[in-house]
């Protein structure tokens, strides 16, 4: 891959790495940046394991990341009220406290960058203190990877409607779509079955201005978390992120 392209898939991890452990209509339609603060019941739990995957001309290049939060108040979608833990692992990795993001990361861009077997189970070990108390909880990572084959990578598409295939692995259950803007909000959410194709429609894109947009495909396995002590709500995900920059004419 060129320090070019290098550069921009490094620019969308960093995007993704704010949606990996996000909230999603699956599991919440409340909970955003201006709904009131609200106290969590017991620690609220986020945890993610996660492979961004970009198809450029039919290369694909991947990143796998593993993430987690903890906040004293309600937060599917950011951290609110963040709180740190005592030690977290997932099977062998340890996560390291981020301070921008306010959250527990893994990644290693460089070194290894493809670490996430597909159809391995991750055990998260939290080792708490007096604001999360201790826990451990598991999910198991998609058996196959989805990725857009159709549009290309910046390719120009009709604000009229326009066609989406993807590779499916052969895969079932659902996938989910948002179509971003350059400030990485979300401007249409769509979940669809896994079948390799989609169709926005000329209705669905009514209103969007021309420009450049992000699409992003997700296929995830998900649960809520049942520790005691920990909020009910709460999450655990591991998911396939895939991301196509397009040019909305």
């Amino acid at each position: 891959m060129s320090n070019g392209k290098l550069a921009q898939f490094l620019c969308i991890v960093f995007g993704l790495l704010l949606l990996i452990s996000a909230c999603s209509d699956k599991n919440t339609t409340t909970g955003g940046d201006d709904d009131p603060i609200e106290e969590a019941n017991g620690a609220f739990v986020a945890m993610a394991v996660a492979r961004a995957l970009t198809n450029i001309s039919g290369y694909q290049t991947r990143i796998d990341m593993i993430t987690a939060r903890f906040d004293s108040s309600y937060a599917p979608c950011n951290p609110v009220t963040p709180v740190q833990v005592n030690a977290i692992t997932c099977n062998e990795y340890t996560l390291d406290w981020d301070s921008d993001l306010n959250s527990y990361q893994y990644m290693e861009v460089i070194d290894n960058p493809q670490f996430i077997e597909l159809g391995e189970e991750y055990i998260f070990t939290i080792t708490g203190n007096s604001s999360v108390p201790s826990f451990s909880d598991s999910i198991n990572f998609p058996v196959n990877e989805t990725y857009i084959t159709s549009p290309t990578y910046y390719g120009v598409v009709s604000r009229s409607g326009f066609d989406v295939t993807w590779e499916s692995g052969n895969s079932t259950g659902t996938v989910m779509m948002f179509l971003m803007d350059a400030q990485n909000d979300t401007t249409i959410y769509v979940e669809t079955d896994n079948d390799g194709s989609y169709t926005f429609s000329s209705a669905a894109l009514n209103g969007l201005t021309a420009g450049q947009y992000g699409l992003v495909m997700i296929h995830e396995n998900w649960d809520y978390i049942t520790a005691t002590g920990i909020d009910p709500r709460s999450f655990i995900r591991a998911r396939v992120m895939n991301t196509t920059p397009i040019n909305l004419q």
